[in-house]
């Protein structure tokens, strides 16, 4: 699977020093970091501090009816398939119009990877999936690879 191949790259590209400090929550509970990849995209990284127990935070993250929640530029998302081999799934999230930017849609296919009881990264990337075709006025969109890392400190 593509992702495994990543998954070690992702590691190291999210540890690197590059990032730089873009902006800061006012309770300092959460920073966001920038830097550009080796292909010239834009990258973006946060890191937030939050009270809860990974297993607890991998339920939330995996509800998909959550995401519009925490994520106001979602509109919808739903699994395509679910508790497929590896800790795998396939699902789809839909963008809201936002201002003068299409809305966007994306398939991406999903791993939980375990590195220890108190470390999980949860990696995504988009892929096409000719039962899900791209529909009129919505932007297909495309992303290489992205993800969570949860970590007890």
């Amino acid at each position: 699977m593509e992702l495994n191949q990543s998954f070690a790259t992702y590691r190291q590209f999210l540890k690197s020093n590059k990032w730089q400090s873009y902006s800061k929550s006012s309770d300092n509970l959460t920073r966001l970091f920038t830097r550009v990849s080796d292909r010239n995209l834009l990258c973006l990284k946060s890191i937030s501090h939050c009270r809860a127990e990974v297993d607890s935070l991998i339920d939330a993250l995996g509800d998909l009816k959550l995401k519009p929640k925490y994520d106001d530029t979602v509109e919808s998302a739903h699994f395509i398939y679910e508790n497929l081999p590896y800790d795998s799934v396939v699902f789809y999230q839909k963008h809201k119009k936002i201002l003068v930017v299409s809305p966007r849609d994306l398939v991406c296919i999903a791993k939980t990877y375990r590195v220890s009881k108190d470390e999980v990264y949860i990696l995504a990337r988009a892929i096409d999936l000719p039962s899900v075709p791209p529909q009129k006025n919505i932007v297909r969109a495309d992303t290489p690879i992205s993800g969570w890392r949860l970590k007890v400190k």
